[in-house]
């Protein structure tokens, strides 16, 4: 066996569906996938029909509070990327096309800001962290007591 290997996560259930009570709602750009987060922490990831039928393509499994945004992440590839934050100030960036987690990362915060390719996350010591989307440490940081963190 080569060093390369896949990991294919199942998720199997009784006669109904866990639930999944949406805490956050994402529509990609081109219509073909809504995104939700629920407040168990779960995302599900919906592929969308030109006739607006939706039926579940994957359930991810991240973070471990009510899930409290969902960005598009996407730089100027093919690939579709997807941001998400929860309660607990856990962010993670997830891989759409394979429901893969790239990274996750843990700040204390109240909420998170986006614009193009930036978003900025402000914590409860009232600390603002600025991030590329492909960034794993802040770009930049900003706090009260300093002009940077």
């Amino acid at each position: 066996m080569s060093g390369n290997s896949l990991v294919l996560p199942i998720v199997l259930w009784g006669r109904s569906a866990p639930t999944h009570c949406i805490s956050s709602l994402l529509v990609l750009d081109d219509l073909t996938a809504v995104i939700t987060g629920c407040h168990d922490g779960q995302i599900c990831i919906w592929d969308m029909t030109p006739e607006l039928e939706i039926n579940p393509r994957a359930l991810l499994f991240g973070h471990t509070a009510s899930v409290t945004c969902l960005s598009r992440a996407t730089a100027g590839s093919d690939k579709q990327y997807l941001v998400s934050a929860s309660e607990s100030g856990e962010m993670c960036l997830w891989d759409v096309s394979d429901g893969r987690c790239i990274d996750l990362y843990l700040f204390i915060v109240d909420f998170i800001i986006k614009r193009s390719n930036l978003f900025a996350e402000i914590s409860t010591t009232r600390a603002v962290y600025v991030f590329g989307i492909k960034a794993t440490e802040p770009v930049h940081c900003v706090s009260e007591s300093n002009n940077h963190c």
